[in-house]
């Protein structure tokens, strides 16, 4: 049972709040992931609990299985409270932050209980890590000198991808590293990188045209085209008939500057989130 459109904010929810806590980039993997396990589950009783309390908690246990010193009851307490009334004011120690802080302790073994306590799964940040260090002494006049900029846009784009869980169950993470690091690319007009020059060497069965329907899923799905669900049919069989090549190539610029624009309009939003969230602090 895949999670449903409706569940798409308490997935956002998770990555702003990991946002502003400054946490991991795995920890807030993990904790999407373990999200979207619990509501997934038929026994889960979304009409009792509340699920952003219940994501909360997914961030708590994530925080541990990652080590993430970040990651404490309180900040969490106190940073989700603010991310779900921004318009009151900052929690403050009484009646209803022991409240909370005791819900949220109690969620935590309800959601160890909903994941069985399995709580690995297989990502793709190692691969993008290891990509990106080989790629920057293979390319080092073009990708050398934006090392950094390929660095923060492939990791907005990793955590960004958390809002859509079932995106990341559904691919290998190296096939997943591959998509992410071209979308980078894309976005930073890294011309002379190219994806078929590189990608064969990470993937030896690479297709060109699959990684493509995956950029395009993540577009569509992460960053706002979620109405068309045609193109989810594009994973499970390849369609017999292809554009031309000049279609193609229009078609891949096409979707290049969607990339670039949706890389913009998200690194606004992170440092907006970010400047917002030292202010509150």
């Amino acid at each position: 049972m895949a999670t449903s459109a409706n569940h798409r904010p308490i997935f956002e929810f998770i990555v702003e709040l990991g946002i502003r806590l400054q946490a991991d980039s795995l920890t807030v993997a993990f904790a999407s992931v373990y999200c979207h396990r619990v509501l997934r589950q038929k026994a889960f009783p979304g009409d009792q609990i509340c699920p952003f309390t219940m994501a909360s908690a997914c961030v708590l246990v994530a925080g541990k299985v990652t080590n993430d010193a970040r990651i404490n009851t309180r900040d969490v307490m106190n940073m989700a409270y603010s991310v779900l009334h921004p318009q009151m004011a900052p929690l403050e120690i009484g009646d209803l932050s022991y409240a909370l802080r005791e819900g949220l302790v109690e969620m935590e073994l309800v959601v160890l209980r909903f994941l069985r306590f399995r709580l690995n799964f297989e990502h793709p940040h190692q691969d993008l890590i290891l990509m990106l260090r080989l790629l920057r002494d293979w390319y080092p006049n073009s990708l050398g000198r934006r090392f950094d900029d390929a660095c923060r846009v492939s990791a907005m784009f990793l955590q960004d991808l958390y809002a859509e869980p079932q995106i990341v169950l559904d691919h290998k993470p190296r096939t997943l590293a591959v998509a992410l690091l071209s979308m980078a690319f894309s976005s930073l007009r890294l011309t002379d990188v190219v994806e078929e020059d590189w990608a064969t060497t990470f993937m030896p069965k690479y297709d060109g045209r699959h990684i493509a329907r995956i950029k395009r899923k993540i577009v569509d799905r992460v960053y706002g085209n979620n109405g068309d669900r045609e193109r989810e049919d594009e994973d499970t069989a390849d369609k017999t008939t292809r554009e031309g090549e000049e279609a193609q190539t229009a078609k891949e610029k096409g979707e290049d500057e969607v990339i670039a624009a949706a890389a913009a309009k998200r690194r606004k939003t992170v440092d907006a989130e970010r400047k917002r969230s030292a202010r509150e602090w």
